[in-house]
């Protein structure tokens, strides 16, 4: 922690109710992501293109949250956290009202596109919010909460998406979605002035936008915890990408019986996290976190042979807890390297983590070309030696 800058002790019911606030903006913002790819057979017979084509959403929107969370990490240590993060909110509230709009497959895509480019502006800097607002001990609770509500929003948005596209349609779908983020804008609208942050933009070093990025990979920690943020959401993806087709593959199970089996990730994950950041604030950031990648490890170890159903979705549940035992501790370690640059380490963080996210399924699904064992076991090697290389690299600084 810099002690020249030490976090707002702030455990004030405004603040409460402002983390209550982000925790649904992110929720929302997740949902509507992951509420697509269930969708793309239907919408791929309305638009009459093929799946591939109405796939293309799923990375129109990815990539660019990735790059302009690297632009807007930059503005708000610049120009502040508050502007940034109502502008965010507003566009993407407005852009998912405009998707309803759709009347073709190339507006669709770009809808997608822009919705992507400025999400990126609001969950980040909520995480350098905790930071600031709440003390160390503190922080672990309600990291997990974050991510959580984003655990949740894939997993609910991946099943009661296509089940809300089903009553409503899907045009239905993204205005229900649009107008609850507008619930949600109104409310940030009204704690704005709690989004301020606390630290000077004049102690920012007068820097460019990739000189300021490069500063961050000065040290030799920093660079193992950014590798270990791409490994660890290569490796989650990797899985989660591919899980309904390996239940569909192992236990010949139908579309609606693979969205409940899923829907046990993101319970578990929204149930799970806050309880976890907890026992981080307790036992601290580094043993829970290598604990978190050798059950990662396991479970995923656990999926190459024949079992039961039933140990399948524990195996689902152990997975969900797996990542809410690593992705938020990595983060809180990423708002430590400089307190002046938490908007672009927070940047840097959701960069790797949505690039990591496409590379993972693609590799995946490439190693699919031998058999999911093969897959699995590659996958499985690789994140248990991350561990091991963990204990030795990450445990001098324990924190």
């Amino acid at each position: 922690m810099d002690i020249s800058n030490p976090p707002i002790q702030n455990n004030s019911e405004s603040y409460e109710r402002l983390f209550r606030t982000l925790i649904m903006i992110t929720f929302l913002i997740y949902f509507q992501a992951y509420m697509i790819p269930p969708i793309i057979p239907y919408l791929s017979t309305l638009f009459q293109v093929s799946p591939q084509i109405i796939g293309l959403t799923v990375p129109c929107y990815m990539i660019p949250y990735g790059i302009s969370s690297l632009i807007f990490g930059y503005l708000s240590d610049r120009f502040g956290r508050k502007s940034i993060m109502v502008f965010s909110l507003f566009w993407v509230t407005i852009l998912s009202l405009l998707t309803a709009t759709t009347q073709s497959v190339t507006q669709l895509l770009l809808w997608r596109f822009f919705t992507g480019a400025l999400a990126s502006g609001t969950i980040p800097q909520s995480l350098t919010l905790i930071k600031e607002c709440f003390s160390t001990e503190q922080q672990g609770r309600r990291l997990g909460w974050v991510f959580g509500a984003m655990v949740g929003g894939m997993a609910f948005g991946s099943v009661f998406g296509a089940l809300l596209t089903s009553i409503l349609g899907w045009r239905g779908t993204f205005i229900v979605i649009g107008c609850l983020l507008l619930l949600v804008s109104y409310q940030l609208w009204q704690q704005q002035h709690l989004l301020q942050s606390k630290l000077s933009s004049r102690n920012l070093p007068k820097q460019g936008f990739l000189k300021g990025y490069q500063n961050l990979f000065n040290s030799r920690r920093a660079k193992f915890t950014y590798g270990y943020i791409f490994l660890h959401g290569s490796f989650h993806s990797g899985l989660y990408t591919w899980l309904g087709f390996y239940l569909v593959q192992r236990y010949s199970l139908e579309q609606t019986q693979i969205g409940w089996s899923l829907l046990a990730y993101g319970i578990s994950g929204l149930l799970t996290a806050p309880l976890i950041g907890r026992l981080a604030d307790y036992y601290g950031r580094t043993t829970i976190l290598i604990l978190g990648l050798i059950l990662a490890g396991l479970s995923s170890t656990v999926l190459i042979f024949s079992i039961p159903f039933w140990l399948t979705i524990f195996v689902t549940i152990s997975l969900a807890v797996s990542y809410c035992m690593t992705q938020p501790l990595l983060t809180g370690m990423v708002t430590e390297f400089n307190s002046h640059q938490r908007g672009q380490a927070i940047g840097i963080n959701v960069f790797l983590l949505f690039v990591s996210f496409g590379f993972g399924s693609y590799l995946f699904g490439e190693l699919l070309e031998f058999s999911f064992a093969v897959a699995l076991l590659i996958y499985s090697v690789v994140i248990l030696t991350a561990a091991l290389i963990a204990i030795t690299q990450l445990a001098p600084k324990n924190s």
